[in-house]
């Protein structure tokens, strides 16, 4: 099943940031089951609507709620931790 990216919300209609975080990790999913490597922060942004500088913001919050996890300073070191 290939990711289908989230439709364009204005902030009225966009109140609750973890449906945001819930299509990023759908993306990662995803990506990583196609290509078999993480994305870039670029790649993410793009595909998931967010600004490249906001991209960190969100991986930090999907790593404290333990969806993913990540090595500092190491280029495309996301992984995903699979939902059951």
């Amino acid at each position: 099943m290939a990711f289908q990216p989230p439709e364009r919300r204005s902030c009225q209609q966009f109140n609750a940031k973890q449906e945001l975080l819930d299509d990023i990790y759908q993306f990662l999913v995803t990506f990583i089951d196609e290509h078999g490597y993480p994305p870039s922060y670029r790649e993410i942004a793009e595909q998931c609507y967010v600004g490249r500088t906001s991209v960190p913001r969100y991986l930090d919050r999907l790593e404290i709620q333990g969806r993913i996890t990540r090595e500092i300073g190491q280029a495309r070191s996301i992984r995903v931790v699979r939902e059951d």
